[in-house]
């Protein structure tokens, strides 16, 4: 891995971190979801998912160890994979479809762990006591859904936009020398490629124009030596 990978997985998990640390005194209200679904739909797969995990380590860090590990490590990176796959000029609108069924799940994933390692579900069953344990966080998870609802809708296709120019910066080829012709690519527009025929096209009129009078000039030499000799 190249050292302007490690920078940018860096930076990225540390956009993801921020986000989440920012609006962290309102519940249930986050970024994550958008900056993951945005970088995805940008910038290469590995590099991303290394970030999403990167960022659930440093979760580790600030918060400790917990429960909410499992499910960080399971949904973060699904997501990143999901959205990474889609393409074309409707992957955004996808993207968002995508980002909000996703936040409805991670309910319903939180409660499946909770259930699973806090309670003793095997005496009571466990689809009862999963209800009981997701009744008591609905209205979070309704802001959860809600909120991130608005903020993909409104901030994905900007945010795309943006990040896509970033992306073709980032990534892109060092310019040619000045001294090197410039070859023809596929992203010529008809009328520059036209210009370019239209120029071929006067060169090789020109040329031969300069061949006719250099044959003329020739054949008016020939003729007044003829005449000269006799």
């Amino acid at each position: 891995m190249k050292a302007k990978d490690i920078c940018l997985i860096a930076i990225l998990s540390a956009t993801l971190t921020a986000g989440k640390m920012a609006l962290s005194f309102i519940a249930n209200v986050e970024v994550v979801t958008l900056f993951l679904v945005v970088y995805a739909l940008t910038l290469p797969r590995s590099r991303v998912l290394i970030a999403s995990v990167t960022f659930v380590l440093t979760e580790i860090l600030l918060y400790g160890p917990h429960i909410w590990i499992i499910m960080y490590l399971i949904h973060w990176p699904t997501l990143v994979l999901i959205v990474s796959f889609l393409k074309g000029r409707y992957a955004p609108m996808f993207a968002v479809i995508i980002g909000v069924v996703m936040t409805a799940l991670f309910g319903v994933q939180t409660t499946v762990l909770e259930v699973l390692f806090l309670t003793n579900y095997p005496a009571i069953g466990f689809f009862k006591c999963f209800m009981l344990r997701y009744s008591t966080g609905v209205p979070f998870f309704i802001t959860h859904i809600v909120s991130n609802a608005c903020i993909l809708t409104i901030l994905v296709y900007p945010m795309y936009r943006l990040m896509h120019k970033l992306a073709l910066r980032y990534f892109s080829v060092k310019p040619k020398k000045k001294t090197e012709a410039a070859q023809p690519t596929e992203l010529q527009t008809p009328l520059a490629r036209k210009q370019e025929g239209n120029a071929e096209q006067d060169d090789l009129t020109l040329s031969k124009g300069t061949e006719a009078l250099k044959n003329a000039d020739i054949t008016e030499k020939d003729s007044q030596e003829k005449l000269s000799e006799h």
